[in-house]
């Protein structure tokens, strides 16, 4: 099952010789369902637009319809290369009550 992403914003708090980090792709999908868990897998690519490296955090949101949060998976110490990308490559384990209602991700680099 796959799903298109209807909601994916950069927020950055980053310093002043790091603002030109951007996330250029994100999707997820379902891969694992179960009577206890539903498992969301991601892959979430960030552009680094300096001369500098940069480490961030990159904190995939999962949301309901509305735009409301219902679960996050934070990536820490994600490492770019200047003038460079990364790619994020995780999953998320999420309960089987609270799955159905994921429409959609946010990505924000911290």
């Amino acid at each position: 099952m796959k799903f298109a992403i209807t909601a994916l914003v950069f927020a950055a708090t980053l310093a002043a010789s790091t603002q030109d980090v951007e996330v250029t792709s994100a999707v997820y999908r379902v891969t694992e369902q179960n009577q206890t868990f539903w498992r969301f897998a991601y892959q979430i690519e960030v552009a680094n637009r300096t001369a500098q490296p940069i480490a961030a955090k990159v904190i995939v949101q999962f949301l309901d319809s509305e735009g409301f949060e219902v679960q996050d998976d934070p990536n820490f110490n994600v490492k770019i290369p200047a003038n460079g990308a990364a790619t994020v490559n995780s999953s998320r384990t999420i309960r089987v009550d609270t799955a159905p209602t994921i429409k959609s991700i946010r990505v924000k680099i911290e």
